[in-house]
């Protein structure tokens, strides 16, 4: 059991670790990060989070921006859904529901195209509002999915953190493979942890309205958190070289041999 244990913890430090490079690889690099980062409460941490803190120019003026982004690494399936007793039954029914969703959302897409919410350059970027639409079967299988995925989150930190959210983006970071998209709820994001190419991310969440102050206190937290974590780090004691160490050892049993010496005479 212990044996277990210990092999989940591992894994769960090795997914920090690659979501922290692949944080800091993102361009505007993060302005800074921090692991076991509290947000609402104390009780309330996310594994890894980063923030950034930029200067931009509107109407001729400088405006400061923050932004955050936070992940939950989750080495095992259970760990996705602590909470739920019954949880891969209820994942496999809303994968089939949302392949369904995903259907007549492609429908809704030809026969309601008012429904596009941006008018962008590529069509793939565009955002579609398909909870406006008047589709029947489609309403029917959001409220379906809406009432699983209650089931299957209540109480997890994904819902605590949905519920109140202090970044703009979120994600929960796996094992490559553990867990598709189609299984997550879709206001998170997904990375697949590989241990050999690192992070990547397998599909991008919804961006999050946030409140300013959640925002700075989540940015004075990442400073908290990294302090902390400086503070703790033992300071690794340096060894005198070998040969420093020899020539005093010998200088040592000189004066010593010298002061026996003096004392006979």
């Amino acid at each position: 059991m212990a044996s277990s244990v210990n092999k989940i913890d591992q894994e769960r430090l090795r997914l920090r670790q690659a979501v922290a490079s692949w944080l800091a690889a993102r361009r505007p690099k993060p302005s800074g990060l921090g692991f076991d980062v509290e947000t609402t409460g104390a009780r309330l941490k996310v594994d890894v989070a980063a923030c950034w803190l930029q200067n931009l120019k509107f109407d001729g003026d400088e405006v400061l921006k923050l932004r955050h982004a936070i992940v939950l690494c989750c080495p095992t399936r259970e760990s996705c859904w602590p909470e739920c007793s019954s949880a891969e039954a209820i994942v496999a029914e809303v994968s089939r529901l949302r392949a369904e969703a995903e259907k007549e959302e492609c429908k809704i897409r030809e026969q309601e195209p008012e429904l596009r919410a941006d008018d962008v350059l590529f069509e793939e970027l565009a955002l579609w509002e398909y909870e406006r639409s008047v589709n029947p079967r489609y309403q029917e299988l959001r409220q379906r999915l809406a009432e699983l995925e209650n089931m299957l989150y209540k109480g997890t930190r994904l819902e605590r953190l949905a519920s109140r959210p202090m970044a703009e983006k979120m994600y929960i970071a796996t094992p490559a493979g553990l867990l598709q998209p189609n299984e997550l709820r879709r206001d998170w994001g997904l990375l697949w942890v590989d241990a050999d190419k690192g992070a990547k991310l397998v599909r991008d969440g919804k961006p999050h309205s946030c409140q300013p102050p959640d925002q700075v206190k989540l940015l004075n937290n990442i400073l908290a958190s990294t302090m902390d974590m400086m503070l703790s780090t033992p300071v690794p004691c340096r060894r005198k070289p070998k040969r420093i160490a020899k020539t005093l050892h010998l200088a040592t049993g000189t004066e010593n041999n010298q002061a026996t010496t003096a004392g006979k005479d």
